[in-house]
């Protein structure tokens, strides 16, 4: 080899090694504003959580007031004796959702009753109309097709077909 190839070589080299080291810095100095930009990110977004979480307290506490003011009018407009038990609306809904659910649950029982075939090959579904009257269909489980609908009072306990 000659002073003139070695010389390219060793050149060629050197500057391979250069822009090698030119490219790692520049991908160090990426993933340094990456993280600062996820950081900057996540403080920005715990920044915001925050601030809903305090605007949902203001507004539950602002609610919570008002719905006092209100109860306190209604309490001092209507004289309540202490044997009367008071319920709030959402304790109301749900007493009423747990009596339709047991209400649904005596139709379909006194329908399987009056239905007095194995009640294991078929599926009872109730449905209410009001005034604790429920229509209850006895369904074919394997073919899935409506067999009977029982009408089922269950104030009375009367069940017809």
């Amino acid at each position: 080899m000659t002073n003139r190839t070695k010389i390219i070589i060793v050149t060629t080299v050197i500057i391979v090694i250069l822009i090698g080291i030119f490219f790692i810095v520049k991908n160090i100095n990426v993933e340094k504003k990456d993280i600062g930009y996820k950081e900057n990110l996540f403080e920005e977004f715990n920044e915001t959580s925050n601030e809903i979480n305090e605007t949902i307290e203001n507004n539950i506490i602002e609610n919570n007031v008002i719905e006092n003011e209100v109860e306190e009018n209604n309490i001092s407009n209507n004289i309540v004796s202490p044997q009367e038990n008071v319920t709030g609306k959402e304790e109301q809904d749900s007493i009423n959702e747990n009596v339709e659910v047991d209400n649904e649950k005596i139709a379909i029982e006194l329908a399987q009753k009056e239905w007095g075939i194995d009640i294991s090959s078929y599926n009872f579904v109730a449905k209410s109309e009001g005034n604790g009257i429920y229509t209850v269909s006895v369904i074919n489980k394997t073919t899935t097709t409506v067999i009977t609908i029982y009408k089922v009072n269950v104030r009375t306990g009367a069940v017809t077909e």
